[in-house]
């Protein structure tokens, strides 16, 4: 996946329509954004960036870690996204592409992303599913 779609010098962009469609949002470096306002069906992650992403505020239920692979990761109809209390969504042609980490089908990620936290390296919980206090102390994946 390349990162030619999105903006220059962003590592996260949001959509309001499948397939880059309709107005977007735009996130460069570590961050937190919290009460998301607003459609998102589709998104993308250039590579070396991590997102986790929440379908609830203060970083709180149902939780997708996206992961960029060697070249970031673009999911175009998050209608088509299952949505699990926690997953892991790896770029098309990972083994697995979205592996489920716990708990049963919840819906899909069609507007529900509430709140989400991105970081510029890969925290070392990466993969499993994360405390509260894990979220804001990611700690080092070396």
């Amino acid at each position: 996946m390349s990162d030619t779609n999105i903006k220059p010098g962003v590592d996260f962009e949001i959509w309001n329509n499948d397939d880059r469609g309709g107005a977007s949002d735009s996130f460069s470096n570590t961050q937190y954004q919290d009460n998301i306002v607003g459609n998102t069906d589709s998104l993308q992650i250039v590579a070396n960036v991590w997102v986790i992403v929440f379908n609830e505020t203060n970083f709180k239920g149902n939780m997708m870690q996206i992961d960029p692979g060697t070249g970031g990761n673009y999911l175009s109809d998050l209608n088509h996204v299952n949505r699990y209390p926690s997953s892991i969504i790896y770029p098309s042609g990972s083994s697995g592409n979205n592996v489920v980490i716990s708990g049963s089908k919840q819906g899909d990620w069609k507007s529900q992303i509430q709140s989400f936290i991105l970081y510029k390296t890969k925290p070392s919980w990466w993969g499993k599913t994360p405390s509260s206090d894990d979220l804001f102390y990611p700690g080092d994946n070396n």
